[in-house]
């Protein structure tokens, strides 16, 4: 048996068990008041829709209020479906993940319903767009390994508006950014800003069209720094004002684990060196952190997962790693 396997049994026994417990019976007497509710809305409508429809003597205010009758049970049985649901996840999240994510590291806190702020995801300058709309969920913060670092999920859109020939308006919220947003301490002293944005030019049109759109930067900070990695290069494209802090900050070994990560994780990665720290951008449209179907040992075992794939980050990077003294 590993020790993560042994910490999460020990974890398992001693802490969520009772919490696992509680979710069930809350859930099982939630159905049961829903069935309940359920069966008087069938019997309502039994009575109440063949009198609305074939008493025809009766008045109309009459025959609205018989067909309102089972809708109104029906909104009854929605709402302790879905309540108890919402209740669940909220037991599930302050009862359940703030344990595991303590177990991972002490030094680390979880807060379902609190999100980088909008302030802190713009200092880090890796999505310059005007943003309409920003929420977000499930933070971790505090110090892993000895690392300071805040992540979570976050949604951050932009509004945009047309007006067609008739008049018609139409309004379409587009994605700035949607995934999980991580901003960690980083061992290195810097003066100016560096970004690693995913070589979108190059993809779409080739080395040759792609490095002339990249040299011509339009819309990036600083300008575009070639590094001598050809892999991290097929990858990412670095833009800093200046060069060599930016090789300063990415040595080959970190541009190593830059394009490991990318793979591992499968998806456009950004990465921006600001205000002392490392700031990365991991898109998806996968709602993460959230409550298993049934929270048995292993749907639990893997919500410990969920959180480690995330932070191994910070070990994969060799950020708990403090060859350089910050002064």
């Amino acid at each position: 048996m590993d020790s993560l396997e042994e910490m999460f049994r020990k974890l398992y026994d001693s802490s969520l068990r009772e919490p696992v417990a509680e979710i069930l019976e809350l859930r099982k007497k939630q159905r049961t008041k829903a069935m309940k509710v359920l069966a008087a809305t069938g019997v309502a409508a039994l009575l109440c829709i063949p009198a609305a429809l074939f008493i025809t003597s009766l008045p109309d205010l009459w025959k609205l209020i018989l067909w309102g009758i089972p809708v109104l049970f029906l909104l009854v049985f929605f709402w302790f479906f879905f309540g108890g649901k919402e209740e669940e996840r909220r037991l599930f999240k302050t009862r359940i993940l703030t344990k595991i994510v303590s177990a991972i590291d002490p030094g680390l806190a979880f807060h379902y319903n609190c999100c980088i702020s909008e302030e802190a995801f713009d200092k880090t300058g890796l999505f310059p767009e005007r943003i309409d709309r920003f929420s977000g969920e499930d933070c971790v913060s505090g110090s892993y390994h000895g690392v300071k670092l805040i992540f979570s999920e976050l949604h951050a859109e932009k509004k945009t508006e047309s007006v067609d020939r008739n008049g018609h308006r139409t309004t379409i919220w587009q994605d700035v950014f949607r995934g999980v947003f991580l901003i960690a301490d980083f061992q290195k002293n810097f003066k100016t800003r560096t970004f690693v944005f995913p070589d979108t030019a190059e993809n779409l049109f080739g080395q040759l069209i792609g490095n002339f759109l990249q040299k011509w930067n339009f819309v990036r900070e600083g300008r575009m720094v070639r590094m001598e990695n050809a892999e991290f290069e097929t990858y990412f494209a670095v833009y800093a004002r200046d060069d060599a802090e930016a090789r300063y900050l990415l040595s080959p070994k970190l541009m190593e684990q830059m394009v490991e990560l990318r793979k591992r994780f499968d998806a456009r990665l950004s990465f921006s060196f600001t205000d002392s720290c490392l700031n990365v951008a991991i898109p998806s449209t996968r709602d993460f952190f959230e409550m298993p179907r049934n929270p048995d040992y292993d749907s639990l075992k893997r919500c410990l997962s969920e959180f480690l794939y995330f932070l191994r980050i910070i070990d994969e990077l060799n950020l708990n790693v403090r060859i350089w003294s910050k002064k």
